[in-house]
């Protein structure tokens, strides 16, 4: 069984976002790299000053060697080395001769201490025996010499050494090592701020495909638009043809249930002219069958209502000029029996557009104002508050009494099926409505709908 809390990490390291994977990869390579780069330049740096010096130190030997004579059993130079500094106490240079182990000649700037004797030739080595415990880099030679006095006898050998302190060699290495890491923090600097635009500009087009998907959702376009990289089209390519197919069975779906309410239109008018007949006769079953096709015809209304929606995803980018569609509308209510009476107050800007289908606007304002109008005293007043990126649209009656009641009519409640449509529509846009009883009658219903500009 795998451990949860495992899968728990393999989680939240699937979710991290593409700029923190590709800044984290950045980061170990470049740090990796330069780390290597670091360590590779400066032994190489290291191994060519040691180089050197071992060539400069191979050169004091051989002055040691030639300036060396043995005569009358007694080891001597002909005279001192030229460089100065091994006439100066712990100057830094040194040299030194030893026979058997015993030191018999030495530089003065040794003074009270002597090199460590070593047989091997030409042993370079590092320790801390020089001048007060000091690092020194070292070249020893074995020779072997006879008395310049004598024509013939036994060669007698000797151990000549020089030596550096290594501290001039160590502030050289500190200085290159210091310079060293500034260039390589500053390419460092210059790999991440490219690494910055890489991210900037090769993520960019999954921003540009996420402003598509947007719009998408939102209705502003039906179909992934505009230029996207080559290994991006397939995918756009795809989500296109996904939406074609969606768009295929909406509609096939809509289409099967506005044929199957309309077809059950016809038998629901016939059950209910045999329902009135009945209740005309006072059978006992005419008033429950009313009810019962009542109930069926409603439920038809709302599915018709429905299958006429089309949805802020399925709008693709229409709109609707709100002052304009409600006018059209106050047209058509001027014209029912019994509404001459009624003055439509329609203030809704005439700029104001909606980001919503005409048709699913006019569901939803016809609705909302034939409700108010069998409710309304006599004033009907339609306005907007108009915001940044939407407007809350408001229908509002000023009620009416029963003293204010006509004679032979009477005052009809909204219609519970009306505002079920009202819900339906709203939800495709992610809105809702906002119904209000003011008293007498009266009501405001608001909801709100984005904008375009």
């Amino acid at each position: 069984m795998s451990n949860p809390g495992q899968d728990e990490e393999r989680d939240i390291v699937a979710t991290w976002s593409l700029r923190a994977r590709i800044f984290l990869i950045a980061l170990l390579v470049v740090g990796v790299t330069l780390g290597a780069a670091a360590w590779f330049i400066s032994r190489a740096f290291d191994a060519a000053l040691e180089a050197q010096l071992g060539q400069e130190l191979n050169t004091r030997l051989l002055e040691i060697e030639r300036l060396f004579s043995l005569e009358q059993g007694k080891a001597t130079l002909r005279h001192r080395p030229a460089d100065p500094r091994y006439s100066i106490p712990e100057s830094g240079v040194y040299w030194q001769i030893s026979e058997h182990g015993t030191v018999i000649l030495k530089s003065r700037s040794l003074w009270t201490t002597q090199l460590p004797s070593d047989d091997e030739p030409l042993a370079v080595f590092h320790s801390d025996a020089g001048p007060q415990h000091s690092r020194l880099f070292a070249l020893s030679r074995k020779v072997a010499f006879t008395d310049a006095s004598r024509t013939k006898g036994p060669k007698r050998e000797f151990v000549l050494e020089v030596a550096e302190d290594k501290r001039d060699i160590m502030h050289l290495q500190l200085v290159f090592r210091r310079n060293l890491y500034v260039a390589l923090l500053l390419i460092a600097l210059v790999l991440f701020v490219g690494t910055l635009l890489q991210t900037w500009i090769g993520l960019g087009p999954l921003a540009t495909l996420k402003a598509r998907f947007r719009a998408v959702i939102s209705g502003d376009s039906d179909r992934l638009r505009g230029n996207f990289p080559k290994e991006v089209i397939p995918l756009a390519d795809l989500v296109n043809r996904l939406l074609e197919h969606q768009d295929a069975q909406v509609t096939k779906a809509r289409r099967r249930a506005s044929t199957l309410a309309h077809g059950l239109k016809t038998p629901l008018t016939i059950i209910s002219i045999e329902a009135q007949r009945r209740a005309e006769n006072n059978e006992a079953d005419g008033v429950v069958l009313a009810e019962q096709v009542a109930l069926m015809r409603g439920i038809v209304e709302r599915e018709l209502a429905r299958a006429r929606t089309h949805g802020a995803s399925a709008g693709g980018g229409l709109s609707t000029k709100a002052h304009a569609s409600v006018e059209r509308l106050i047209n058509l209510f001027e014209h029912i029996p019994g509404a001459e009476h009624l003055v439509w107050r329609n203030s809704l800007p005439e700029e104001l557009v909606l980001a919503m289908d005409p048709d699913d606007f006019g569901e939803v304002m016809g609705n909302l104002m034939d409700n108010a109008r069998k409710n309304a005293g006599r004033n009907i007043f339609i306005r907007a508050q108009v915001l940044r990126s939407q407007a809350i649209i408001e229908v509002r009656n000023d009620g009416r009494d029963q003293a204010e009641t006509r004679p032979g009519s009477r005052i009809e409640e909204g219609s519970g099926l009306g505002l079920s449509i009202i819900d339906d529509v709203l939800e495709q846009y992610g809105s809702s409505l906002k119904f209000t009883e003011l008293g007498d009658n009266a009501a405001s219903a608001k909801f709100a709908i984005a904008r375009r500009h």
